[in-house]
């Protein structure tokens, strides 16, 4: 992760902390979309609870299966327990998710 990064995710975590979540997911969106894994699994947690941004366990799935394959820890203690909320056809729209190239990541048009 270059500096830049570090301090995107840290702006991320302060915005946090100061209880601005839509700042947090912004931040960390931002990140995520680069392909780092630590902003993906907080994408994904900050989907499963709605916290500056809609609730959505597809998006989080998506998020957490990015950052798990990139061997984030966190993401994989969180994945089984978002997967267990989704339906076998959500748990595939999901799949379909990460399949797809990145920037083309949103599931509705």
């Amino acid at each position: 992760m270059s500096g830049d990064d570090a301090n995107v995710m840290k702006q991320g975590l302060a915005a946090y902390n100061a209880g601005n979540k839509a700042g947090a997911f912004a931040a960390w969106r931002q990140e995520a979309n680069k392909g780092i894994a630590e902003a993906q699994t907080r994408v994904a947690l900050l989907y499963v609870r709605g916290e500056g941004t809609k609730q959505d366990t597809i998006e989080a799935y998506h998020w957490l299966r990015l950052a798990a394959a990139q061997g984030n820890q966190g993401a994989w203690v969180e994945l089984p327990l978002v997967a267990a909320q989704l339906s076998p056809a959500e748990r595939a729209m999901g799949e379909s998710l990460v399949r797809m190239p990145n920037g083309a990541q949103n599931k509705t048009p």
